[in-house]
């Protein structure tokens, strides 16, 4: 099981020492907390304490823009997605999105938000600018997680399914559909799209897809139920976590293979990490904390109290 959380008073101690006067680069942490209804709102290291704010439903994943202005934050049983302002902890839209909006991926000019409406087998795109749905096509799959290439493409999962699906992102027809040995998760995919990283449900792998037509490699993990999946800023390693086991498991993304394990908070979902690439943020939704790691030292230092069951969680710049 994971450790207790630490206390924040001791937290702010511990980053003080580990951060010379003047040279911390401070983050807005947004966690989107299930059970609660509720975002929390963490500055590290900049010692401030956590703003909550009521969103209502259940807040479920959080994409946000590039400038981090925006944060779009998804509300499955409530048929809903929500658009905060990070910096005013404030709501400045609410959508009406029916079928259970679960996945969200935001344009690489942050303008559009690309939400899979699970039940619904839909994806709707959203207008940042306008506030409002601009158009909704129909998906063959059941889009659980996605994420946008730079070809104008969206990589998706079926919750349960054995499938990796590649769709245009104008109609919604297929491009690609892999079978896999495993149950696909969650995604990520490096800036040039070159590289997508999937972490499989009930499953000791990982998977790597890459090339033209795609191919799938596989990555063995010894990490017990893997989650989510993230890469690091300078796109060196990928940082799976591990819901069963408790911790993170920190691959090589040129070797690909496992380099070690980080012990971190209950039941881990997602993974943030602060623009410098310094630090990792832990959404833990069995201690309903967030957990800090030091990204060079590869241990936690830290955590910050967060609401009830933390899923999703994004980290922006603190300050324009």
């Amino acid at each position: 099981m994971g450790r207790p959380g630490w206390p924040v008073r001791v937290l702010w101690v511990a980053l003080a020492l580990l951060l010379p006067a003047g040279q911390a680069r401070a983050d807005r942490i947004v966690v989107a907390n299930e059970h609660a209804g509720t975002l929390s709102i963490i500055n590290h290291p900049a010692g401030r304490a956590s703003r909550t704010l009521l969103v209502g439903g259940d807040p479920h994943n959080v994409a946000a823009t590039q400038d981090g202005r925006r944060v779009v934050v998804t509300q499955p049983a409530a048929g809903a997605v929500t658009v905060v302002d990070p910096s005013l902890a404030a709501v400045v839209g609410r959508l009406e999105v029916e079928g259970s909006p679960h996945g969200v991926a935001i344009s690489s000019d942050d303008r559009w938000a690309f939400v899979g409406a699970e039940a619904a087998r839909r994806i709707h795109v959203l207008d940042l600018r306008r506030m409002q749905i601009a158009r909704a096509f129909d998906v063959e799959p059941r889009p659980h997680n996605l994420v946008v290439t730079p070809a104008g493409q969206a990589w998706m999962t079926a919750l349960g399914g054995r499938f990796l699906w590649l769709v245009n992102l104008q109609d919604g027809k297929p491009v690609s559909r892999l079978g896999t040995s495993a149950r696909p998760h969650d995604l990520a995919l490096t800036r040039g799209g070159e590289i997508l990283w999937v972490a499989n449900w009930g499953s000791g792998e990982v998977f790597a897809v890459l090339g033209v037509p795609p191919r799938v490699e596989v990555v063995r993990i010894s990490g017990r139920e893997p989650h989510h999946v993230a890469i690091t800023p300078d796109e060196r390693e990928v940082w799976i976590t591990n819901h069963g086991s408790e911790d993170i498991t920190v691959i090589d993304a040129t070797a690909r293979r496992e380099l070690t394990r980080i012990a971190v908070g209950e039941a881990p979902h997602h993974v943030a990490f602060s623009r410098d690439g310094r630090w990792a943020y832990v959404a833990n939704s069995g201690s309903n904390d967030v957990s800090i790691v030091d990204v060079a030292r590869r241990r936690e230092v830290g955590r910050f109290a967060a609401g009830a069951h933390p899923h999703g969680i994004v980290a922006v710049p603190d300050g324009r």
